[in-house]
Parts: C-alpha cells; structure tokens; sequence
C-alpha cells in the first residue's frame, strides 16, 4: 500500500505573487515577505498521486503561491515563518 506525504504552499498575507523571473538578460528574486499563510496538501506515493500533485501545483501556481522546500512545524495563517521550518 502506497504512503503518503506533505507538501507545503505559502501564500503571501497580503496579495503578493510568490514568484521568481529568469529572464534573458535579468533574474529577479522572490518578494520579500513579512506573514504568511500555509497550504498543506496530502500527496499519495503512487502514479494517481503523481497526478494530484501535478493538479495542486497548477492550482497554487496560478493563485501566486510558492512551493515550500520542506515543511512547517504547523500551519500558519497571516503570520511569520521564522523558526516554524523543519
């Protein structure tokens, strides 16, 4: 039986897109960001769960969230992630 895993989204509290540029000529970093606010999902380990996670990419993406490298202690809401990563 397949496990599962967490993947984190973090939405900027106040409407900023989380996103980085590569361009040609210039690459501009991710904004800088005081609170956030966490989106867990459940990712099943198998080939359907692979599909899930490509549609929660896509969801988030297109809503201006990043993906978190790692996970958080516990969700936040509006709030800071200083010492709250694992």
């Amino acid at each position: 039986m397949p496990s599962n895993t967490t993947i984190t989204f973090l939405e900027a509290s106040n409407n900023q897109r989380l996103t980085k540029y590569f361009g040609l000529n210039e690459t501009r970093t991710y904004p800088y960001v005081k609170n956030v606010t966490s989106h867990e999902e459940t990712i099943e380990k198998s080939n359907a769960g692979l599909v899930h996670l490509e549609a929660h990419i896509r969801k988030h993406a297109a809503a201006g969230h990043c993906l978190l490298k790692g996970n958080l202690k516990r969700p936040l809401v509006d709030e800071s992630r200083a010492g709250l990563t694992d």
